[in-house]
């Protein structure tokens, strides 16, 4: 009945979310076909969070005043932040030629991104990379894209168009107190531009060796005085990557997107509605497991993965200062290959009030409620019992930003308290201290704790992972196993920092860490083929990152990021279900930008990443570079070379039943153009 309901429930949200689509579209086309509907001035700049902002022209003094909401979820100057978090702008994101929301998180240091090929990634934060890194909390406009089966993001289906991100905010650290379980090692929240900022119509075509024509149309408007609202559509074909014995792997796909934002600007109150839809058809090459020699057989695969998204966000400004966020989201989504078909559907609701300052108090307290409604049709080598599961998860948190003396020491003290059924009751506290000893330095130290609790991957998988004349060795979940449930993983994470604009041509952050890990799962082996979870295990990282930007010339601009992280983890055995030696001791990045006369511009990236020695993939060194020509203010012109003078290389293992893949050079050119 349950599982009925759901896919109602599915198909009766993606006809709402289509149908507003439409409504969207006829708006746009309203507004279009009015020859002397105004345009909103890309030049102004708002009020608030919003405004519309000239990336390219901020100086580097005006840049660390950027605000940020994701450290407390509430608007703040980034410079401030009693945290580790880097802001990845809409400037940097366009000079660096990304053509995804992975790529773009490689400028950000202490964030590890690994390609495995034409459609997989792993990113973490500050250690365990992995297929389905579960230390990381992944947010889209505050919705949260982080999947309930295997603890992790699918990156593939990431993919609004970069036109519209507005900033990526990349929390390193913890992020409990305020986003709850799984935002242990860090926070990525992807954030938009509202609608005001995207009005017109603008066209995005890229074509290379590996896009094979990629489209983004968008179309923006406005109705009536306040209301403003966008539409898009995008297509990508990606081709191939490389085996390593320098064959096709067979990993091409093509995706498609559409979605749309409106947003309604009054005095007092603000609401935003936006949705997405997307269909991706991706091929794989697969090893899977058999039971005859030589105990593994290949198989093409075809996954297709299909979502929607709907979300509903209400602010209310009071007279004394005070604020009110409502916000509710459904998402949907479907999985389905040869190993495994899955659908999920979650609705979220997460209230917050933003008390008025009382007595040199900024208190916040918030809760929320999430239920997730999956079915899960397995096949023989992947199968999950029970096959489907309705989760919720109850929380509600507390934070108070203390003036301690005003405009110079702050101290931050807040705890989430969650309740879901593996674990029950979870309890993750912070306490933040920051000193501004003048107007252009900041210093900061924090202790946190923050736990990541057991999914359906960790209770109710039956995995069989290779073959041998005996069966199938598996790793099977607690609950299938009759052993006692796992508990959470916990960290204990000890952070400073101290930030600097030393010049208003010249700027440094730099921050250490030191992490307290307990209880971290591993194998348990039942019979000699059979493995389950359990949480043994302990161990600690420590390490530090530096970042600095230096504004050279007025045409030249540099910035440098520098990451070390130190490992030690107890892991009795070879896991299958740990990270072990997986993350790279040392990073860095460079870019370089310099602006020629007649608009054109050229940007460097070189990148290094240390070895990883758990999975014997070498060190190696990327270096990308992109020239652009704004032919006018409505026609831009990019080429752009990636990876460039190093052979095809592995950055990391296959994913589940796949092999390693080579990533090789790329070569494309993009034209955009606003009208």
């Amino acid at each position: 009945m349950s599982v009925f309901i759901s896919t109602k429930l599915a198909e009766n949200m993606r006809k709402l979310l289509y149908i507003t689509i439409i409504y969207v579209i006829v708006l746009a086309s309203q507004a279009i076909a009015d020859d002397n509907q105004p345009a909103a001035n890309t030049n102004s700049t708002a009020a608030g969070a919003g405004s519309n902002v000239d990336w390219s022209n901020l100086s580097l003094d005006q840049l660390q005043n950027l605000k940020v909401t994701s450290v407390s979820k509430k608007p703040e100057r980034a410079f401030d932040a009693a945290a580790a978090i880097y802001v990845i702008t809409k400037e940097d994101i366009r000079r660096s030629g990304a053509r995804s929301i992975p790529e773009a998180l490689r400028l950000a240091p202490g964030v590890q991104v690994a390609r495995a090929g034409a459609n997989e990634w792993a990113i973490s934060i500050r250690g365990f990379n992995d297929q389905f890194s579960n230390k990381l909390l992944v947010l889209m406009d505050g919705r949260s894209v982080y999947t309930p089966l295997f603890s992790g993001v699918y990156w593939d289906v990431q993919d609004t168009p970069l036109e519209d991100v507005k900033q990526i905010e990349v929390i390193r650290g913890p992020g409990a107190t305020l986003w709850g379980a799984n935002a242990v090692d860090g926070v990525i929240n992807i954030i938009t531009e509202e609608a005001a900022n995207t009005q017109g119509k603008l066209v995005s075509t890229t074509y290379g060796n590996d896009e094979k024509g990629s489209t983004t149309v968008r179309v923006g408007g406005k109705s009536g005085d306040n209301t403003y609202y966008r539409i898009y559509g995008k297509y990508d074909n990606n081709a191939a990557e490389e085996k390593p014995n320098q064959q096709n792997a067979g990993d091409s796909g093509k995706n498609m997107r559409a979605g749309f934002r409106v947003d309604v600007n009054e005095t007092t109150n603000n609401v935003t509605v936006q949705g997405d839809t997307y269909n991706n058809n991706e091929d794989q090459q697969l090893i899977l497991p058999s039971l005859s020699v030589p105990f593994e057989m290949p198989a093409a695969n075809n996954e297709l993965s299909t979502g929607a998204n709907l979300l509903t966000r209400w602010k209310h400004s009071y007279s004394d200062g005070s604020d009110s966020t409502l916000q509710i989201y459904y998402d949907h989504t479907t999985r389905s290959d040869v190993y495994a078909d899955q659908t999920v559907n979650t609705v979220d609701f997460d209230f917050q009030h933003s008390l008025a300052e009382i007595d040199r108090n900024e208190i916040t307290v918030g809760t929320g409620f999430r239920t997730v409604n999956d079915q899960i049709d397995g096949s023989q080598y992947v199968y999950f019992t029970p096959t489907g599961r309705i989760m919720n998860t109850y929380s509600a948190f507390i934070q108070d930003k203390i003036h301690i003396i005003e405009d110079k020491v702050f101290l931050t003290l807040g705890s989430k308290y969650e309740y879901n059924q593996f674990t029950q009751n979870e309890l993750q506290p912070s306490a933040r201290l920051s000193y501004l000893p003048t107007t252009n330095q900041t210093i900061w130290a924090s202790v946190s704790r923050a736990v990541h609790t057991p999914d359906q991957d960790i209770q109710d998988i039956t995995l069989h992972v290779a073959g041998t004349p005996f069966g199938y060795a598996s790793l099977v979940g607690d609950s299938i196993a009759g052993l006692p449930l796992a508990s959470s993983e916990v960290l204990i994470a000890y952070e400073t920092g101290y930030r600097i604009q030393a010049t208003k041509q010249l700027s440094f952050d730099m921050t250490a860490f030191y992490n307290d890990y307990s209880k971290l799962l591993s194998d348990f082996a039942v019979t000699p083929l059979e493995l389950t979870a359990t949480n043994p295990d302990s161990g600690e990282s420590h390490g530090f990152e530096i970042s600095s930007k230096w504004q050279a010339t007025r045409d030249w601009d540099l910035s440098a990021n520098y990451s070390h992280i130190n490992m030690d983890l107890n892991i009795r055995t070879a896991s299958l279900v740990t990270t072990n030696g997986k993350t790279p001791e040392d990073q860095y990045n460079l870019t370089s930008h310099y602006q020629f006369p007649y608009h054109i511009e050229m940007t460097n990236l070189l990148y290094t990443v240390a070895e990883l020695p758990g999975i014997d993939i070498p060190s190696y060194t990327r270096f990308d570079t992109v020239f652009a020509w704004k032919a006018d203010d409505n026609v831009e012109l990019t080429l752009a070379g990636q990876n460039l003078f190093s052979p095809p290389h592995e950055e990391f293992t296959g994913f589940l039943y796949q092999l390693p893949e080579k990533i090789g050079s790329t070569y494309y050119a993009n034209i955009r153009i606003r009208f």
